[in-house]
């Protein structure tokens, strides 16, 4: 028992070092980790800025102003379309019992086109 007790006053100091170190050596590695993701962080908004920087400075001196022109033009377009399609519906709303008839007709007609007569039906008579 006396050379177990001896043993055991060897081993404890051994395994609280150990455990230590193992406590020191993952602090080490978890601030490696996130001092590793910091740096490639920090990398790709450089990056980034970089892509930006140039982009911006290509953008600035050969398309801004074909841009501009551009938006300025489709704005006006869809205004006026905008409001002519509005100026039609109101007229087609006030001129609609005048609009309705010539475009029934109208369907009719195109309806004819689609549709086959056949001129040997009218001369059929019934045999008696």
């Amino acid at each position: 028992m006396n050379s177990l007790a001896i043993l055991l006053h060897i081993i404890e100091p051994i395994t609280t070092l150990a455990a230590r170190a193992y406590v020191v050596s993952s602090e080490i590695f978890t601030v490696s980790a996130l001092l590793f993701g910091l740096n490639i962080l920090a990398n790709m908004v450089e990056k980034i800025y970089d892509f930006g920087v140039a982009f911006g400075t290509f953008y600035r001196e050969y398309c801004h102003q074909f841009v501009k022109w551009a938006t300025l033009r489709i704005i006006t377009l869809v205004i006026l379309t905008s409001e002519l399609s509005w100026l039609g519906v109101k007229f087609g709303f006030r001129n609609r019992h005048r609009i309705l008839p010539t475009l029934n007709e109208w369907r009719n007609n195109i309806g004819d086109l689609f549709v086959y007569k056949s001129y040997d039906y009218q001369t059929i008579t019934l045999a008696s």
